[in-house]
């Protein structure tokens, strides 16, 4: 059992305000290398918060001790006497002074109002800027080759985090990905030399490195366990007719089959017509099944896998046989939002008297 590496789109999901200008998307290696304790962070389903107040970031991210304070030796000068003409353009002086010092502190504090503004209201994507540092940063030369990772941040990152840690430590060995999306992004790094196979590259991992691996592939397992366990349940469930879209769906559901924008209810009543028309259903997983990983967006994890699934066709009068890929968005409770058989294969209508 295990999850396939098939990156697609931006898996960046973190924005970051600083100096009223906010930045992203971004990854979580690289937020890691241009925030501080008291750096706002937003992404799809918080609102901005300290980045030392997030779960996934306050392991690495500690207080910034302030600099000491110097006390500084009053001097005192001696005015010389002046004439009254001068006294007169000192006095012209000190006003245009204090009228300059008073116009930056109007354009400071129109600049706060502004970054509080935006903290609480939707973000206008016209005024992002995206990847302002030039030089790459990630994840492996900050962390994942110089300490180990414990439980609590390895429960912390999400399923894109995994796999993108996963293949930082395998590129950076030198691993021929097999996704031709995974060797044209990590081609890009001047860095990256792909001439190991699996089993070359994870054999030059450091103790650290290998600590790390180990550690995310146990994450990953966890997370392809839980989802064989949520799709057993969900057909078992069709073929023992005790099915319940609200154990599997969440309460909004983006698409269904071919239905957008449903719910598990109207899902329930859609399965009514299923059982008169699908008999004695049954759905098992492939002898090489595995889950196959594509993107993250929004917090919604999109993943596929194929079965066989066989039925009688009531319209038919004949048992119907099909490999199937299904095509399923998770949110973070695991529940259903996105449900799409993707692909038919070796489809067959068998008469029953044969």
């Amino acid at each position: 059992m295990s999850i396939k590496i098939n990156k697609g789109g931006d898996l960046g999901k973190y924005f970051y305000s600083k100096d009223d200008v906010i930045y992203g998307p971004i990854k979580l290696d690289e937020l890691l290398q241009r925030v501080d304790e008291n750096t706002l962070v937003f992404y799809d389903g918080i609102d901005w918060t300290k980045a030392s107040e997030l779960p996934e970031l306050k392991k690495f991210i500690h207080d910034t001790p302030k600099p000491p304070v110097i006390p500084v030796e009053e001097i005192v000068y001696d005015a010389p006497k002046s004439s009254n003409k001068t006294f007169i353009y000192s006095i012209i002086i000190v006003l245009i002074i204090l009228g300059i010092i008073y116009q930056i502190n109007k354009k400071n504090t129109n600049s706060v109002e502004i970054t509080t503004d935006t903290a609480s209201t939707a973000i206008d994507t016209t005024t992002l800027i995206a990847n302002p540092v030039t030089v790459p940063v990630d994840a492996y030369t900050t962390i994942l080759s110089v300490r180990e990772l414990d439980k609590e941040q390895l429960d912390n990152l999400t399923l894109s985090d995994l796999i993108i840690y996963q293949n930082d430590i395998l590129a950076r060995h030198g691993y021929i990905f097999e996704s031709e999306n995974e060797l044209t992004h990590y081609k890009s790094y001047n860095w990256y030399n792909p001439v190991n196979n699996y089993l070359a590259a994870t054999s030059d991992f450091s103790e650290i490195e290998k600590y790390n691996y180990d550690g995310i592939q146990l994450r990953l397992n966890d997370f392809s366990s839980e989802i064989r366990s949520l799709v057993t349940n969900y057909f078992q469930s069709i073929s023992d007719k005790t099915f319940d879209a609200t154990n599997f769906f969440a309460e909004k559901v983006d698409y269904f089959i071919t239905k957008k924008s449903t719910t598990p209810w109207e899902i329930n009543d859609e399965m009514k017509s299923h059982y008169s028309e699908f008999v004695d259903s049954r759905f098992t997983f492939t002898q090489d099944f595995e889950i196959t990983y594509h993107e993250s967006i929004g917090g919604i994890n999109y993943v596929s896998f194929k079965g066989f699934f066989e039925a009688f066709r009531t319209s038919k009068n004949k048992k119907q046989e099909c490999v199937v890929t299904i095509k399923l968005g998770l949110n973070k409770n695991n529940k259903i939002v996105y449900y799409k058989e993707d692909k038919i294969e070796n489809l067959k209508f068998i008469d029953v008297n044969q």
